[in-house]
């Protein structure tokens, strides 16, 4: 959808190819399936990430730069987050889950916990999770290691 009104789609090279192969199959019979999501959001076609990195990629957007980090296999193969470090923002998507359980089924727990650890090292104000609300400080990250 914002794809076709000219955003740039950033993906680590783990989630561009799963998108290539396995997902483009998936959207194709959810889109068949559902005709409201279909009508919705005028979807037709997945869009494939344009710009992919397995390392750090930095956008210095006017007054922010935004850190986007592939941090390794934790809940899928091509999890990201972005960090914003003059905010002490990070943006975990599914590396954070807060009030709800994770779905393991896909995860690499053992470097998933490393990640973890790995991000609570960074000076955090805010934690924004991909599965349920922001939280102040690092709380997010300290309580899903015990669920995993």
């Amino acid at each position: 959808m914002l794809a076709r009104k000219g955003a740039a789609i950033i993906a680590s090279e783990a989630c561009r190819s799963i998108m290539a192969t396995t997902g483009t199959k998936e959207f194709s019979i959810k889109i068949a399936e559902d005709n409201e999501l279909r009508e919705k959001f005028k979807l037709d076609v997945l869009s494939l990430p344009e710009i992919t990195t397995d390392e750090r990629l930095y956008l210095n957007l006017g007054e922010h730069t935004l850190e986007i980090i592939f941090v390794g296999h934790a809940h899928t193969p091509g999890d990201m987050v972005v960090y914003l470090a003059e905010e002490e923002i990070l943006f975990a998507g599914d590396v954070l889950f807060n009030g709800c359980h994770p779905v393991t089924r896909n995860t690499d727990t053992a470097n998933w916990l490393k990640i973890l650890a790995d991000l609570g090292q960074k000076p955090i104000r805010l934690t924004v999770p991909g599965h349920g609300e922001p939280d102040s400080g690092k709380r997010n990250l300290e309580n899903l290691p015990e669920l995993l």
